[in-house]
């Protein structure tokens, strides 16, 4: 049976790589292992992206499973901090 792992919902800003994580013929019983990889929002919060397993033509069809859900969390960076070095102007005389 033709299986479809993508991508179902979710916030807009998280991106994954690719909206269709794994399509091909898994055997009743049979076990996979799946990966996804996301591009990083540029603002910082908590964004969710949800994946289903669908059967059909070409993957397309009935949904199936429990959801798979993605909740990451994205931090703001600190800021580095500006160093200002003070002048002191040093006092020689020219001889």
């Amino acid at each position: 049976m033709d299986v479809r792992f993508g991508r179902a919902h979710g916030d807009q800003e998280l991106k994954a790589c690719s909206t269709k994580v794994f399509y091909g013929a898994v055997a009743p019983g049979a076990t996979i292992d799946v990966s996804v990889k996301f591009e990083n929002p540029e603002k910082a919060g908590n964004y969710i992206a949800l994946f289903r397993l669908s059967h059909g033509p070409q993957g397309n069809g009935i949904e199936f499973g429990d959801k798979a859900i993605a909740d990451i969390q994205v931090k703001e960076q600190p800021k580095p901090k500006k160093v200002i070095e003070e002048y002191k102007p040093v006092n020689k005389e020219v001889s």
